[in-house]
């Protein structure tokens, strides 16, 4: 997934669904490492202080750091609803992500159409949960 799922009109800092999912996987390994868990702030504003208390890695916790990458893979937001006019609501053409041809209106709907947060959420727990499968298969011979 790419980690374009929320809109250029978001106005919070985002690590959007990749972040999402490395927060995710971060929170977990504390939890079975009987670590404490980090907790943010909710989206409350972060003074210095709470900025400091919730961003900076502390010496007495979890040096664990989740991380979900990829290369370069085009387009594969999760418009999983599939395409539709943004002036019509009505769906575009499948095969040609259009209606008579034209394609400027036709926009994917992801999994929290509407609310871009909670499909970040979305699809981050399923990185995550895909991500906590992949942490417990034990590899084996060379790796390049």
């Amino acid at each position: 997934m790419t980690e374009r799922l929320m809109s250029r009109d978001n106005k919070l800092v985002s690590g959007d669904n990749m972040g999402a999912a490395a927060r995710f996987f971060g929170d977990w390994f504390n939890l079975i490492s009987n670590k404490s868990v980090s907790t943010a702030t909710g989206g409350q504003p972060c003074g210095k202080t709470a900025s400091q208390g919730f961003k900076v890695r502390k010496s007495d916790g979890s040096r664990f750091v989740g991380a979900f990458c990829q290369p370069n893979v085009g387009d594969v937001i999760p418009n999983v609803l599939g395409a539709f006019f943004t002036d019509t609501g009505k769906p575009c053409d499948f095969n040609h992500s259009s209606c008579s041809g034209n394609d400027q209106l036709c926009v994917g709907r992801d999994p929290g159409y509407l609310d871009e947060i909670w499909s970040t959420k979305i699809i981050g727990e399923k990185q995550f949960q895909k991500g906590c499968g992949a942490f417990h298969d034990q590899l084996s011979g060379k790796i390049d």
